[in-house]
């Protein structure tokens, strides 16, 4: 799976697809509160960034210092997902890839979560069903 962007907050980060979908994330600290929250972005889009300068207080691109927020879709219900303040935001080369050589490990919620090399780090991305649609 190829990955386009890394978001990074001071205490995790979201690696997205070219779509702007979370493909995957990285804790930073050792916190059950922190991997939840992280957990809830798996499978969101990027939608916009929280901005006090922009027309209607949403801007179009991630922006350091700012929150951005997803949009995922669970049983036919869209919410929103707030991440951030972004501290950081990179745009991955072409060799950013996903190991497809992955361990699955269930979960008490049901869902499982897939543990793969990504740049030297171990990564978590949990499967979900109902993930909003790739842009055609």
């Amino acid at each position: 799976m190829e990955l386009a962007y890394a978001a990074h907050s001071a205490r995790c980060a979201l690696l997205l697809d070219a779509e702007g979908i979370c493909r995957w994330f990285l804790l930073k600290v050792e916190d059950e509160g922190v991997s939840a929250t992280a957990k809830r972005c798996i499978g969101a889009q990027f939608v916009a960034t929280l901005d006090p300068d922009a027309p209607g207080l949403l801007g179009p691109d991630p922006e350091v210092g700012k929150s951005i927020l997803f949009a995922r879709v669970d049983d036919g219900r869209v919410s929103l997902v707030r991440f951030g303040p972004l501290v950081q935001f990179d745009t991955l080369g072409p060799s950013s890839r996903i190991d497809d050589r992955e361990t699955q490990h269930d979960l008490s919620d049901g869902d499982k979560i897939e543990t793969a090399a990504f740049s030297r780090a171990v990564v978590v991305r949990a499967s979900r069903r109902g993930m909003l649609p790739r842009r055609g």
